[in-house]
């Protein structure tokens, strides 16, 4: 993703905004294949991302997990979050 891109997106004229946008497999050298969703919600408050069983089961079982925001491609702020007491908590969840 390039500045270009995401001044495309921005001023709504990029001709393929979900090449960019959405749901994006991450391959790492030598890391595991992780998923990182991109989103342009200039006005919005908050968002939510949708859980498949799959990847519940990782959070589930694991120990910690990196929340990452992004306020430009070259500035990525990782958050270490601790996953204890996910299970539990996702469970009282209406």
């Amino acid at each position: 993703m390039t500045v270009a891109e995401i001044e495309a997106i921005v001023g709504g004229y990029h001709g393929d905004p979900f090449r960019i946008l959405g749901p994006h497999r991450i391959e790492k050298p030598r890391g595991t294949p992780s998923w990182e969703v991109r989103a342009f919600l200039p006005q919005a408050e908050s968002a939510e991302v949708i859980l498949e069983d799959k990847l519940l089961q990782k959070l589930e079982g694991g120990k910690t997990a990196t929340f990452i925001i992004f306020q430009t491609p070259e500035e990525g702020i990782g958050i270490p979050v601790s996953l204890k007491g996910f299970s539990e908590g996702f469970d009282k969840l209406p």
